[in-house]
């Protein structure tokens, strides 16, 4: 999460850093502690909980990039395709589509809101300290 990690540094086991944090090169960080900061230093440790909560976050971080890198690296003519789509896809109320022909090759796309829910984000309780 924007952390720079100096030549040499090490994390022990269950150890985080805080977001943007500097780790100076050669610096050995013990087992369960949490280090933050410019330059990095314990702020605090890591208990079980915020383990957990920080191994999700990465989770969740992974599969937003997935999601982001499949959009970016779209060809144009599809972007404005899908752009398009959109568009229709908000008047396309239940009614409205009760009244057409079905077409099995149609799907529906995706939204931000519906791959969070598909990751379970909405059940994260895990704050950061």
């Amino acid at each position: 999460m924007g952390c720079t990690v100096g030549k040499g540094a090490s994390l022990g086991a269950g150890s985080a850093l805080a977001a943007g944090s500097v780790l100076k090169p050669g610096v050995a960080v013990p087992a369960g502690e949490l280090w933050g900061g410019n330059p990095a230093v314990k702020v605090g440790t890591v208990g079980a909980d915020a383990a957990a909560g920080v191994v999700r976050t990465a989770e969740v971080t992974a599969e937003l990039a997935k999601i982001h890198m499949e959009e970016a690296w779209k060809d144009l003519h599809l972007v404005e395709q899908e752009h398009e789509d959109y568009k229709r896809e908000k008047t396309r109320t239940p009614d409205y589509m009760e009244g057409l022909r079905y077409d099995p090759k149609w799907i529906p796309l995706p939204t931000l809101g519906e791959n969070l829910a598909k990751m379970g984000i909405h059940s994260n309780t895990y704050t950061p300290p």
